[in-house]
């Protein structure tokens, strides 16, 4: 936006000096003004690109560190499920067995 302006604000110079200019002068003073323009042009023209080649690394760095997150995440669910899963289907433990006294002490 500030090339944008730059090269508004260079072209407004150019005309209003070209109105009020000598006929001689005018061809000077335009083509000046007209620099001023282009090169706040291409000074906006590079900041933006280099803005926009910085954003697209860092979304892709971005994309990037949040996927390998989501899978991270649903493998700590996945095993977290299984456990689950697995206590819920194990076979009962059995029974311990009652021993009679007699059994306990030997004499059978």
């Amino acid at each position: 936006m500030i090339g944008l302006l730059g090269t508004i604000t260079g072209l407004i110079g150019a005309f209003s000096a070209v109105a009020t200019a000598n006929p001689a002068e005018k061809a000077s003073l335009l083509a000046a003004a007209i620099s001023v323009a282009m090169n706040n042009t291409a000074s906006g023209l590079f900041v933006a690109i280099t803005l926009l080649l910085s954003h697209m690394f860092l979304e892709s760095k971005t994309t990037s560190l949040i996927d390998s997150l989501e899978i991270a995440s649903v493998k700590f669910l996945n095993s977290i499920t299984e456990r689950q899963t697995d206590k819920t289907h194990e076979p009962a433990a059995p029974a311990p067995s009652v021993r009679s006294p007699a059994a306990a002490r030997g004499t059978i």
